[in-house]
């Protein structure tokens, strides 16, 4: 799976360009357009981090891929539930970015008591599998 470069390494490294990357996105960048380079986690060492940041995981790099979603719900959750809305619509489209969805991060947009996605057989995901995934008022019902 390719990934954007910044979110692989330590995680210190990671939040600072997650942080940058979530400005521009404020700023109403779209998502591929705050990816300056890709890297395929087959040529990377270390683990898929949905959550944290874990001292289990030692300093390592690795790639986080909650940093970005938390990045962008401190930075996004003050504002329009439009742009979240568009955030998650873009997230959705990206495996690597869906990841970012997965951790704890991901559920403090349905937190927010907005109703973020539903995405039914939509051409957009990946495989192109009928996936149903609702994040509303603090309920997360998810089908395939």
């Amino acid at each position: 799976m390719r990934v954007p470069s910044f979110l692989h390494g330590r995680f210190a490294e990671v939040s600072r360009s997650a942080k940058r990357a979530a400005r521009e996105l404020r700023r109403g960048a779209h998502l591929r357009e705050v990816v300056d380079s890709w890297v395929d986690l087959r040529d990377l060492p270390g683990l898929i981090v949905l959550d944290g940041p874990s001292k289990l995981l030692g300093g390592s790099p690795h790639f986080h891929a909650f940093a970005l979603t938390r990045a962008v719900a401190d930075s996004l959750l003050p504002l329009s539930e439009a742009k979240c809305h568009g955030w998650v619509d873009e997230s959705l489209r990206e495996a690597w970015s869906f990841l970012g969805l997965l951790g704890q991060d991901g559920s403090r947009f349905a937190r927010s008591g907005l109703c973020l996605a539903l995405v039914r057989g939509r051409q957009s995901v990946r495989h192109r599998t009928k996936v149903s995934l609702v994040f509303c008022a603090g309920d997360t019902i998810a089908q395939t």
